[in-house]
């Protein structure tokens, strides 16, 4: 069944379809902040309609919409769920830019512009081969679509809404983010906090000897939670050579040595501090924000245990509280039947053999693995472009992830693409 059904999808496969939907696509210009999709989405579902498609719009709140498509096959058999965000960030000064952000030009073998990376490129891949899988006859299982509107911002209004009030499940994920030539299963943890210092106010011209600042105890207490990234953390042995081979993968991109410890450690950055009144006061007040990224074989709470203990043991009062954006590191084993289909669709595409690789950021794959829903990631794009000027994807890379998605779902609506 698996060639009867991969062949009938590549022929109703037109990979052009996707690279002319992502230029499109990228002329709706779907930041987040603000978020309002509601357009781009109304367009996706006349798309889907002008094609035979019904889909439903779903909102959380005005602007902030969703769309859900269904097909169901005449046989029974798994569900895969394909999902990509329609939500971009800003796109910055109109100065940085060498093209329009938001013309979805195609030009020297390019699609330029924001989202063409992350991820418009992969969401229009997506959308054309669920278009050619709704006309094949004899389909097994079903096929579900979710196009989200809150990726960039957390996913909570877009895939978490959607998983959380029961309106998507399934036995297996693709997601359309970019990847390059390595598909992802898997994502480090996201511990966000603020911590808070109080002082003594004084005059500035009196300080150190009058006063305290609040400032000062802040400087010790962020000196004291980059500290955190010296401890290394337990492996689970299940995943050891899946990280090993993410190490490789991204010291050969970077080309630095050193970035092998982010997998196996807690990373920390202060992205924001505050604080103080004036230049001639000491501050009685400070707040500092701090993103730490949790690897595979501890949890958020058990990091900021460590942090309490290491700030008591200095000496230093500090309040912690935790921020909206919060998640576990998450993954799904290379042995599960999506991982293993994506894989067998490389392969039949381009000839490659590919392994999946873990990630050290997050998207809305821990949201689908939270409700047990194995999931990966493969995408078009290139890397280095996203959130920055001048993003891009090259067409050949959208065409053939685009096949790419058309045999994962053969592989995996029938069963047997893991055998490939």
């Amino acid at each position: 069944m698996l060639e009867t059904i991969y062949r009938a999808i590549q022929d109703e496969l037109d990979p052009q379809e996707a690279v002319d939907l992502t230029a499109r696509l990228i002329q709706f210009p779907t930041e987040n902040p603000p978020g309002d999709v509601s357009e781009a989405v109304a367009f996706v579902e006349q798309y889907l309609a002008q094609r035979g498609i019904e889909s439903r719009i779903l909102a959380p709140r005005p602007g902030k919409v969703n769309l859900l498509a269904r097909i169901k096959g005449n046989r029974p058999g798994p569900t895969l769920i394909l999902n990509g965000h329609i939500d971009v960030v800003p796109s910055g000064t109109r100065d940085g830019w060498a093209w329009d952000p938001y013309g979805g030009e195609i030009r020297d073998g390019y699609i330029l512009g924001r989202g063409a990376t992350d991820m418009k490129g992969g969401l229009a891949g997506l959308i054309t081969a669920f278009v050619a899988a709704s006309r094949v006859r004899d389909l097994p299982g079903e096929l579900v679509l979710t196009v989200v509107c809150d990726e960039e911002t957390g996913g909570r209004e877009g895939t978490q809404w959607l998983l959380e009030t029961g309106q998507v499940t399934g036995d297996g994920c693709i997601i359309g983010e970019p990847s390059r030539q390595q598909p992802t299963i898997g994502q480090k943890g996201a511990c966000w906090l603020r911590l808070s210092t109080r002082g003594v106010p004084a005059h500035g011209s009196l300080s150190p000897i009058i006063g305290n600042s609040a400032i000062r105890t802040m400087a010790e207490a962020v000196e004291t939670v980059y500290r955190i990234f010296d401890r290394q953390w337990p492996m689970p042995p299940e995943i050891a050579e899946v990280v090993r081979r993410s190490q490789e993968s991204l010291v050969k991109e970077r080309g630095i040595p050193e970035l092998a410890q982010v997998f196996e450690r807690v990373t920390v950055n202060a992205g924001v501090i505050r604080g103080g009144d004036k230049i001639n006061m000491v501050a009685d007040r400070c707040e500092a924000e701090i993103d730490m990224r949790v690897p595979w074989g501890t949890r958020s709470e058990e990091v900021v245990a460590h942090l309490r203990e290491m700030l008591q043991a200095r000496g230093l009062e500090v309040e912690i509280e935790s921020l909206r954006w919060r998640s576990e590191p998450n993954y799904t084993l290379p042995s599960e039947p999506v991982v293993q289909s994506v894989l067998w669709g490389i392969r039949q595409v381009s000839g490659a053999e590919v392994s999946p690789v873990f990630q050290y950021a997050s998207s809305d794959a821990r949201h689908f693995r939270t409700h047990g829903i194995p999931t990966i990631q493969c995408g078009p794009g290139e890397l280095d472009g996203i959130h920055g000027y001048n993003e891009r994807v090259a067409v050949q890379d959208v065409i053939q992830f685009t096949q790419v998605y058309g045999a994962a779902i053969a592989g995996f609506l029938t069963g047997s693409g893991q055998r490939g």
